[in-house]
């Protein structure tokens, strides 16, 4: 089985890696060129290949990456200029072009998405009382992690 792990050099995407190596997986960990780095120790795996770009929304690259995959495992993120919409845009096409149809994602609770008849937690309620504020002071990441989070939603591929 090959997975790739998108966000590979993160907290989350670190622990995937290394519990996906460690179960026999091949494993394609796709972060960013300056991010490379972090996965020095591991690289000698076999089982693991490492693409990188400037920003991990390169449909070329990720077609590269998706290659052969089994499925992927998606840390979404919008950090420096990338943003998660560009990335879920970017991922369906890679899917699409290598026949992907497993996916999963995971984001920060604040960024989530209410379904037709949820309720939100008292919590919930409370993370996105103070993420309205977050999210006028800097637009940019968590409105557009939410606008990708829709996004997942309403795709028909991913």
């Amino acid at each position: 089985m090959k997975v790739a792990i998108i966000g590979a050099t993160g907290k989350t995407g670190m622990k995937l890696v290394e519990k996906s190596l460690s179960m026999g997986y091949d494993v394609a960990a796709v972060c960013r060129d300056s991010s490379v780095a972090k996965l020095v120790e591991i690289s000698k795996n076999r089982k693991l290949s490492i693409f990188s770009a400037p920003i991990i929304s390169d449909v070329g690259m990720l077609n590269e990456a998706l290659a052969a995959c089994d499925g992927v495992v998606v840390i979404m993120m919008a950090a420096g200029k990338l943003k998660a919409t560009e990335l879920v845009s970017s991922l369906e096409s890679a899917a699409l072009r290598n026949g992907i149809k497993r996916f999963a994602f995971t984001a920060g609770e604040i960024t989530v998405v209410k379904e037709q008849n949820e309720q939100f937690t008292f919590r919930q309620k409370v993370m996105l009382a103070f993420a309205g504020a977050i999210m006028w002071l800097s637009p940019f990441s968590l409105t557009d992690m939410r606008k990708a989070s829709l996004m997942i939603r309403m795709q028909d591929t991913l």
